[in-house]
């Protein structure tokens, strides 16, 4: 792969966490929708499984063996504790256990469809 296609990768992981920062520092009544549980549990999900799927990527680029998805894995959902933590912090929002489980499922959800995803030379080669 090459290094502007790593380059790539890494600026899509970069510019989605720029954006998970954005939305979960939106005071409570900024936030465009507002769901109630358990759709709100699949909005975290979805959030850090796409989350998951970029890592992959950038992590396949950059020459990563898959062994090191349970280090992704962990080093992500100790950083979804503390946006759960830092949305403790903004006025109309809260934190929680729940949402950081769903975090942390969504992320593991994401990074086995992504390594899936990476294994396949041809959805990988459409990846690149």
């Amino acid at each position: 792969m090459t290094m502007d296609a790593k380059r790539r990768a890494w600026v899509a992981v970069g510019a989605w966490v720029a954006i998970q920062l954005v939305i979960t520092s939106l005071p409570g009544k900024d936030v465009p929708i507002t769901a109630n549980h358990p759709w709100d549990w699949f909005i975290h999900a979805g959030m850090y499984g796409m989350f998951g799927i970029l890592l992959v990527r950038a992590a396949a680029a950059s020459g990563w063996h898959g062994r090191r998805s349970v280090w992704l894995l962990l080093g992500v959902s100790a950083y979804a504790a503390l946006d759960e933590v830092h949305q403790l912090f903004i006025p109309g929002r809260d934190g929680s256990a729940p949402d950081w489980a769903f975090d942390t499922l969504g992320l593991a959800a994401g990074i086995l469809f992504g390594r899936w995803m990476m294994s396949s030379a041809a959805v990988a080669k459409w990846l690149r």
